[in-house]
């Protein structure tokens, strides 16, 4: 059985796929992560896909544009990251070398 933490695998790779600091001129500091999975995101994160800080701070969705559906992408505020993730590994490795021609 997969263990989940709100809606995270534990022990599980994400990819960080952008970071925003100081999103939209506010304080908040965004990570968009995805799940290799193609699915299963967090739950209960402030900008889950359904998340308050979208209504909250409508200038960051005007700008990032969230995606509401389970694709395995979502955003996480900085102190989310960090509350789930005590490692991160680098890969110096262009993505765009996987892509079929």
């Amino acid at each position: 059985a997969t263990n989940l933490s709100e809606g995270m695998v534990d022990n599980h790779a994400y990819s960080v796929i952008e970071s925003v600091r100081k999103v939209a001129g506010t304080d908040i500091d965004l990570f968009k992560v995805r799940n290799p999975w193609g699915k299963g995101e967090i739950e209960d994160g402030e900008f889950d896909d359904d998340g308050p800080g979208w209504t909250k701070y409508p200038q960051i969705k005007e700008l990032l544009n969230p995606v509401d559906e389970d694709d395995g992408i979502f955003w996480l505020t900085k102190q989310e990251f960090f509350r789930f993730f005590d490692h991160i590994y680098v890969s110096a490795s262009s993505m765009t070398e996987f892509l079929e021609d």
